[in-house]
């Protein structure tokens, strides 16, 4: 019986943990394309860049996908302050009686991320706001 519970437990461990990282980088990206790149609000010159870097607009090229570039890095900052905890972990919390998912709850949160980190200025010296406002990935 014990090993039956164990084995239940860790089946539960992996579904939830696996499942929420797995699921993280296509809504972040299509959240990112939605807000930047697709019209009528966003600016189609973006959409050649952003489709050549696909998740290394926040991520490292040729890098495992816990490394982020200075973007994804500050974009992560926000999304933990807003949510109080690191995106991670929230993903991995099952959600409170009458709380939406976590996953949608982050998304919820991730357009007013990507607003407050525009103001941020990448190593260049440019804004991530003005670098996307000119047709430009955010990371040079």
């Amino acid at each position: 019986m014990n090993r039956r519970c164990t084995r239940v437990a860790i089946l539960i461990l992996v579904c939830v943990c696996g499942s929420s990282v797995a699921l993280a980088m296509p809504p972040f990206k299509k959240a990112f394309e939605g807000k930047y790149v697709t019209p009528p609000t966003a600016n189609p010159a973006l959409a050649a860049p952003f489709a050549a870097a696909s998740c290394n607009v926040c991520h490292v090229n040729g890098k495992k996908k816990n490394v982020r570039n200075a973007y994804g890095d500050d974009l992560s900052k926000e999304l933990a302050k807003l949510l109080g905890v690191p995106v991670k972990k929230f993903l991995a919390t099952p959600p409170a009686a009458g709380n939406p998912p976590p996953m949608q709850a982050v998304l919820k949160q991730l357009d007013t991320a990507f607003t407050n980190v525009e103001q941020n200025k990448a190593a260049n010296g440019e804004t991530y706001g003005a670098r996307i406002k000119a047709g430009k990935l955010p990371c040079p």
